[in-house]
């Protein structure tokens, strides 16, 4: 699953809709990081850094 403008359909989604359509599907994990200011990238970075090697993902960004 890819969310970018290739695949516009994603952005008629609200946050509710998206919730409802992930709840689903099988995902064998789902990961949150809250991100509150700009400091957060290094985690956001290390994070994607340990995750790629194991295998793709889709990151979602939500703003509230």
């Amino acid at each position: 699953m890819m969310l970018s403008k290739i695949t516009p359909i994603w952005s008629l989604f609200t946050k509710y809709k998206l919730i409802k359509y992930l709840s689903t599907q099988k995902f064998s994990k789902i990961e949150v990081i809250d991100v509150w200011e700009r400091s957060h990238k290094t985690k956001i970075t290390q994070h994607f850094d340990r995750n790629i090697i194991k295998g793709n993902f889709t990151i979602i960004f939500l703003k509230e």
